[in-house]
């Protein structure tokens, strides 16, 4: 198997296709995992499955850090050729997975742009005067609970209840089919 012929690029729309398949992976997650493997395949897809190294590895990650990139950018798409690499050994195509032995770009942490006090008064103020009023109740809801904007758009009637208390129990995904209702980002008790 090590002696493999299969290009980066082919396996990589292999391990594309498994992952989808699988049926685990939101349809918007894979998207981003498409973008991500355009990209690989343009810098190191050519290179063959069994001759991937480290220098290959590091040399990408550099062009892309040339090439405008953001760390985090970076980071996913490494992480996605990790991943991917690790079921390559589980399939028995290469011996060892190379990016065991590679580090991840570092990734930057950006800082919060929230709103100040004083300007959630203000916003709040002005989501209570907002026509149509639906737009003012979901961003005072926005507001007040700290939801997310999906999930704050996600509610139904029955996740409101009469003592005051907010369910959070959809948020939107998108698939081909357009948007559909699946379970929030995280759950909590």
């Amino acid at each position: 198997a090590p002696s493999s012929s299969v290009s980066l690029r082919d396996f990589m729309a292999s391990f594309m296709r498994h992952k989808e398949d699988s049926g685990t992976i939101e349809p918007s997650t894979m998207r981003g995992y498409r973008a991500e493997a355009r990209q690989m395949d343009s810098c190191i897809g050519n290179v063959r499955l069994a001759n991937l190294s480290v220098e290959d590895a590091s040399s990408w990650m550099r062009d892309m850090g040339a090439d405008g990139y953001a760390p985090k950018s970076r980071s996913k798409a490494f992480r996605l050729l990790k991943q991917a690499l690790k079921w390559a050994v589980a399939q028995d195509l290469i011996a060892k997975n190379p990016y065991d032995f590679c580090k991840p770009p570092k990734r930057v942490k950006t800082p919060i742009n929230a709103l100040s006090r004083e300007e959630r008064t203000r916003m709040l103020r002005l989501a209570m005067q907002a026509e149509p009023q639906p737009l003012g109740f979901a961003v005072e809801i926005a507001l007040t609970t700290g939801m997310r904007r999906g999930e704050a758009c996600a509610l139904r009637w029955p996740d409101l209840s009469d003592d005051g208390s907010i369910t959070v129990s959809h948020a939107p995904g998108d698939g081909d089919g357009g948007s559909h209702a699946k379970g929030p980002r995280t759950r909590s008790p």
